[in-house]
């Protein structure tokens, strides 16, 4: 009981608060904004263009909707890894005094996470290149029927664009997170 009575309990609740505070700069960094919003528009634009395509260009339907459906499935992948990031931020920030007691176990959790949030993110980035080669040799079927001056064309090509900027975008969080996994915590260094 003497041992416990002279444990720095302040210090302790102090530092899980840094780290908290810590977490949430890192979870209001533009890049991780960005990347969310990049994904974002690519998910809208594709579904848009799912429908435009699907409507003008009904012979092409059932190798849009094959392509369709892999981009979906690897988008999904990228949002359940994020609400599971979300909901680690979440039951940190709820659990601050057991996070005194218990804050190397939840460390290696959040070390546990990263890694499976960077394998998650590894196969979403070699998902989406099988899917964004499909998607070219299809524009390339389209272009024959639709013309290089067609809207759907235009479409298809910028949601493409976007598909691949995001996959960098998720390819460049995974490698920082992958340098320097307690970035999560202690957030960027100056």
């Amino acid at each position: 009981m003497a041992e416990i009575k002279k444990l720095p309990l302040g210090a302790v609740v102090a530092e899980a608060l840094t780290v908290l505070q810590r977490i949430k700069a890192l979870l209001e960094l533009p890049e991780l904004k960005q990347t969310l919003v990049t994904v974002h528009g690519v998910l809208t634009d594709t579904r848009q263009l799912v429908n435009k395509v699907d409507g003008q260009v009904e012979a092409l339907g059932p190798k849009l909707a094959g392509t369709a459906e892999i981009a979906s499935k690897a988008l999904e992948t990228l949002r359940v890894t994020l609400l599971d990031a979300q909901k680690l931020v979440r039951d940190v920030d709820s659990q601050v005094a057991p996070l005194a007691g218990g804050a190397k176990e939840t460390l290696t959790s959040a070390k546990e996470t990263l890694t499976a949030a960077r394998s998650a993110l590894g196969t979403l980035t070699d998902a989406a290149t099988p899917m964004l080669k499909q998607a070219d040799r299809t524009l390339t079927g389209t272009t024959a029927l639709m013309g290089s001056d067609s809207a759907v064309l235009n479409d298809l090509s910028r949601t493409l664009r976007s598909l691949d900027e995001a996959a960098r975008a998720i390819r460049t969080l995974a490698n920082a997170l992958e340098r320097n996994p307690e970035m999560l915590i202690r957030g960027r260094s100056k």
